[in-house]
Parts: C-alpha cells; sequence; structure tokens
C-alpha cells in the first residue's frame, strides 16, 4: 500500500527499470507553477519580498496600481481592475 502522504496531486510517479528488470515505482513531488500577475496575467520574474504587492503584480501594473491608489486619496475613481486589490487590503 502506498503511503498516505504520496497518495496526493501533488506527487508523481516516476517507472524505474531495476538492474535485474523490475519496474519500480518512485513519488516525487511536482513543480509548482511559475507565479503571473493578478491584472495582466504575465508571468512575474523575480521576486523581491521587500517590495510592496511582489507577490501580486509585475512592475508595469504595480505602477499603475500605486498611482490609482494615490489618486483615489485625492477624491477621484479607482479603475475597476484594482478595485479588488484595494479591498483585499482594507480586511
Amino acid at each position: 500500500m502506498v503511503e498516505p502522504g504520496k497518495r496526493t496531486k501533488k506527487m508523481r510517479k516516476i517507472f524505474y527499470r531495476t538492474p535485474g528488470g523490475e519496474t519500480r515505482t518512485r513519488y516525487k513531488r511536482r513543480k509548482s507553477k511559475k507565479k503571473s500577475c493578478e491584472i495582466c496575467g504575465r508571468q512575474i520574474q523575480g521576486k523581491r519580498p521587500g517590495r510592496a504587492y511582489s507577490q501580486k503584480l509585475c512592475p508595469s501594473c504595480l505602477e499603475e496600481f500605486l498611482k490609482a491608489k494615490a489618486r483615489a486619496e485625492e477624491g477621484q475613481p479607482i479603475p475597476l481592475k484594482f478595485r479588488h486589490l484595494l479591498k483585499s487590503e482594507a480586511e
């Protein structure tokens, strides 16, 4: 019987042959997908932990978001694509 920790979709089966001719199974953890921007969907390259929203937004969307956030403080309307980020920040 397979160990309970290996019965997940995160583990993949790798079949290999032994010198004696038997086929055995080895379990290996799957690689996770790379992070992508929440707004445009572009792949996020390097992650700087000190930068705000480094895990969520690409640099160009981050620049637009910060401008929209500053304008929102002055009373201008917020673009729809950024509203979900401001709601999660308030909580």
